[in-house]
């Protein structure tokens, strides 16, 4: 029995595809991997993964575990959103855009917009307009 919870598929896998059964056989598998290696009195880290992403503020990780978007800050406080390609070959940013002022309660999920399946991405923030 697996006690770690299975990490949500993106909605994108067509379940009823025989191509799809790899991925569902591959994420089964990495989670026991991953279980299995937890529980160890010493876990060995079997890969990392870093990325620039300046100073992460907010961060949200979508269904499926292959992207996350993040608000981020740089150095001259300039604030973001950006998203993140998790897979293979490594992380790396797919899209940044500014925002004016600081982003709280990020959100985003998968949903259909004029009749496209798109990622929508929600979220508040709040500061004194520039002069």
């Amino acid at each position: 029995k697996i006690k770690v919870p299975l990490p949500p598929i993106h909605p994108t896998l067509n379940y009823s595809d025989q191509r799809s059964d790899y991925e569902f056989e591959h994420l089964v598998l990495h989670t026991i991997s991953m279980q299995n290696n937890w529980h160890k009195d010493n876990p060995t880290v079997i890969s990392r993964m870093t990325f620039d992403a300046n100073l992460q503020l907010n961060m949200k990780l979508l269904p499926g575990g292959k992207y996350l978007i993040a608000s981020i800050r740089d150095d001259s406080y300039h604030f973001f959103i950006a998203l993140y390609y998790l897979d293979h070959p490594g992380p790396h940013a797919l899209a940044k855009c500014q925002t004016q002022f600081e982003v709280y309660q990020l959100q985003a999920k998968y949903m259909k917009y004029k009749n496209k399946h798109v990622l929508m991405i929600a979220y508040m923030s709040w500061g004194k307009p520039a002069k």
